[in-house]
């Protein structure tokens, strides 16, 4: 059995749903990071975590409350922030993974007027749904590939809210 110390509080985990990386276990902490590990089997009964790498979303004040993998591009995952922000990240999760810089390819953001608590990409993969503290079900649409790695003002990156519904609580 193998037990791993981390330096922050672990939020959300779930191992990749491609195929190609199935052995993939991703780690969302309260360092504003999702944490890499690869599940390596030594024995039939016996398998262990390897740490591969940190993919830094956000500054380390920042919590990463949840993540999920995209099902249908296996190079994106969705990930919801405490400041509010929705992240759709682009990455070749182990191709040259311990020699890689520790920032993500590319990054779509979304905003939330307060936590952003959850998210999940539409069937197609096309856009996503994400829900937050400031009650709202916001829908986004990213096209996958078309965010080049050189933008530096991530609130230019293409993507489009096309509705949000708002409930008041009573």
């Amino acid at each position: 059995m193998q037990t791993l110390e981390t330096d922050s509080a672990i939020l959300d985990l779930h191992f990749h749903t491609h195929r190609y990386f199935v052995n993939l276990l991703g780690v969302a902490t309260s360092k504003g990071s999702i944490e890499l590990y690869r599940l390596l089997y030594v024995t039939p009964t016996e398998s262990r975590l390897d740490y591969l790498r940190t993919l830094q979303l956000a500054d380390s004040s920042i919590l990463v409350l949840s993540f999920t993998w995209c099902k249908i591009f296996a190079y994106q995952l969705g990930a919801t922030l405490s400041n509010g922000e929705v992240l759709v990240v682009e990455d070749e999760w182990l191709e040259g993974a311990k020699a890689r810089a520790a920032l993500p390819t590319k990054t779509v953001k979304v905003k939330h007027d307060l936590e952003a608590w959850t998210m999940a990409f539409t069937p197609i993969g096309l856009g996503g749904y994400s829900g937050g503290d400031d009650t709202t079900l916001r829908h986004f649409v990213v096209a996958p590939g078309s965010i080049t790695s050189s933008e530096t003002d991530l609130h230019k990156v293409p993507y489009s809210l096309t509705w949000t519904d708002k409930k008041i609580h009573s």
